[in-house]
């Protein structure tokens, strides 16, 4: 690989059960965080604090607008998490676990073309896979 990065062009997106999703714009992997537990008392001399239950975080995909992506997205709704595998242009991955947590947004914009969002919520952390060179 390259120092000099990845090129998005030609990156995909599939669900284990949900097929490829075609015409990604966008793909936003929000890292998880962990809770943070305040376990200060009176006689403390400074705030005490614990870490707390860790929270994946979510996925925000973008994709344009086709009929038969919005139905798969629709379809997809709450259902059990799936495996969900993003291919860079090198065919490096970068894999999750996690549902599609709502019901897609369609943005219509005066001069752009229509957008398809929606939100998967983590189940797992990513996990990254180098192509080989």
């Amino acid at each position: 690989m390259s120092d000099d990065g990845i090129v998005s062009k030609g990156t995909t997106i599939a669900g284990a059960t949900t097929t490829p999703l075609g015409q990604v714009t966008g793909i936003r992997v929000n890292g998880g965080s962990v809770e943070i537990v305040d376990i200060t008392t009176l006689a403390s001399t400074i705030k005490a604090k614990l870490a707390g239950i860790p929270d994946a975080g979510s996925m925000e995909v973008e994709l344009r607008y086709t009929q038969a992506t919005l139905d798969k997205i629709y379809d997809n709704v709450g259902l059990a998490a799936e495996v969900w595998t993003i291919t860079l242009s090198d065919l490096s991955t970068i894999t999750v676990s996690g549902f599609i947590s709502a019901n897609p947004q369609v943005t219509i914009s005066q001069g752009e073309p229509v957008n398809i969002s929606f939100t998967i919520e983590l189940t797992s952390a990513a996990v990254c896979a180098v192509a080989a060179a």
